[in-house]
C-alpha cells in the first residue's frame, strides 16, 4: 500500500494541474463532492456545523457545506479567519456558498445535535495549532458531537502521526486521493476513527507517476 506524505500530495496536486490539466479549484470541488456523497450515504442527520480554516482544507469544507445546504440540510459555517485571509482557491469555494448559509466565528454556539465537520487544518500544517485554530479544536473536543475530519484530523501530523498540541479526535476521517503515513501509526489510528480513502478525480497515470518519483 502506498502511504503518502504531505510532500507527496503536493507533488500529486502539481502533476494533476500542470500535466493533466485539472485545476486546483476543480480538485477542491471534487474532494468536497466525494465527502458530501460519503456523508449522505452514511448519515441520516441533517444538521451540520462546518469548521473551516483559511487554507485549502477549509476550502474543501466550504464545498461540503454548500452541497449539504443545497441538499436541504441545516448548515452553519464557522471561520477561523476573516474572508480576506482565505487562500485564493479557498476563496473561490467560499464565494460559491449560498447567501443563506450562516457564517459564524469559531467561538459562537454550536448545536448539540449537529455533526461537526473538521476542515480546520490540512496535511501541510506542522507544529502545534495556534490562535483561532487551537480555540476551535479545543472547543470541538469539549463537546460530545459526532466529528468528521476532512483529509486528516486537525493537529495530527500527516507525516508522522505525532501530536504537538491540540488535536481533533475524529469519529470519521475522509482522507483524499491517497492514504497518509500519519493516519497509519498507532497514535494516528487512535485519532482518525473510521477512515475512508476518497477518489477526487486524479488520473491513475498521475498516481503511478508519483509512485515512480519515490
Amino acid at each position: 500500500m502506498f502511504l503518502a506524505t504531505a510532500a507527496d500530495i503536493k507533488k500529486l496536486d502539481k502533476l494533476a494541474s500542470t500535466k493533466y490539466g485539472i485545476p486546483e479549484s476543480q480538485l477542491m470541488e471534487n474532494a468536497g463532492k466525494s465527502i458530501f456523497n460519503c456523508i449522505k450515504e452514511n448519515f441520516c442527520e441533517t444538521k451540520f456545523a462546518v469548521f473551516c480554516g483559511k487554507g485549502n482544507n477549509g476550502g474543501d469544507g466550504f464545498v461540503v457545506a454548500r452541497l449539504l445546504k443545497e441538499s436541504g440540510s441545516d448548515v452553519k459555517v464557522y471561520l477561523t479567519h476573516e474572508v480576506a485571509e482565505l487562500s485564493p482557491v479557498a476563496k473561490i469555494a467560499f464565494d460559491k456558498l449560498q447567501k443563506e448559509i450562516e457564517i459564524l466565528k469559531v467561538t459562537d454556539d454550536v448545536d448539540q445535535d449537529a455533526i461537526i465537520i473538521d476542515a480546520l487544518l490540512g496535511i501541510s500544517v506542522s507544529g502545534a495549532p495556534r490562535g483561532n485554530a487551537k480555540i476551535a479544536i479545543d472547543r470541538i473536543e469539549s463537546m460530545n458531537n459526532t466529528i468528521i475530519s476532512v483529509d486528516i484530523p486537525s493537529g495530527l501530523s500527516a507525516d508522522t502521526g505525532e501530536v504537538a498540541g491540540s488535536v481533533i479526535k475524529a469519529d470519521y476521517t475522509y482522507t483524499l486521493a491517497l492514504d497518509k503515513v500519519g493516519l497509519n501509526t498507532d497514535l494516528g489510528r487512535k485519532f482518525c476513527g473510521k477512515k475512508e480513502i476518497l477518489d477526487i478525480g486524479i488520473p491513475n497515470a498521475a498516481l503511478e507517476e508519483l509512485r515512480g518519483l519515490r
